[in-house]
């Protein structure tokens, strides 16, 4: 973390983003100066039921929902992410159900599929190799899903309507750009008046 601390406001004067990619099983509160100077975390969030999340990772999830709810309350969640296992269904529609109501309107929660390369022989002889194609199990329970070029992004049940100005756009690609950029991050444009 001391280097983190050093690196990015040095990155920061560069006009760069700093973002924390965490799986939150350190204390946030812990690394809080930390948190602070970064522009957000983008946090997995592997299963939402304690004994579950247990059973796959060997650790409790505790301080994982603690840090959810941590990010959300100092405005510096960015996404969250759920890794989507097979012949999980009932557990997947469990986290996926329950992350969607935490997060507020504004923070993309995707939906990874589930890849066997790279996972340990324990996940292996638990999850099989089979690479999950499909999320038309947790569709058919009505949450809001659909896929994007970034992965499945979940539309939050709290729906923020925005204006968003747009202006000093020297050609239309600039424009074109602006809109595609809101598209691609789950916004729906509604409307557009020149």
């Amino acid at each position: 973390s001391k280097f983190l601390l050093e690196l990015f406001p040095k990155v920061k004067k560069l006009g760069l983003t700093c973002l924390i990619d965490s799986n939150g099983c350190t204390d946030f509160k812990e690394i809080e100066e930390l948190i602070n100077i970064s522009d957000g975390v983008m946090l997995d969030v592997k299963a939402y039921d304690n004994k579950f999340h247990n059973f796959i990772t060997g650790k409790d999830n505790k301080i994982v929902l603690k840090n959810l709810n941590f990010l959300i309350q100092n405005q510096k969640l960015e996404e969250v992410r759920t890794v989507i296992l097979p012949n999980f269904d009932e557990e997947n529609y469990k986290t996926v159900s329950a992350v969607a109501k935490i997060i507020p309107a504004n923070i993309r929660y995707k939906l990874l599929k589930y890849r066997h390369f790279g996972v340990r022989k324990q996940g292996i002889d638990t999850f099989g190799q089979v690479i999950v194609q499909d999320i038309a199990l947790i569709r058919a329970t009505g949450v809001d899903i659909i896929a994007t070029p970034q992965g499945y992004v979940i539309y939050n049940t709290k729906v923020t309507t925005k204006t968003i100005e747009c202006k000093n756009h020297v050609n239309g690609d600039e424009f074109y750009n602006e809109l595609k950029t809101i598209v691609d991050l789950g916004g729906k444009v509604k409307d557009v008046i020149v």
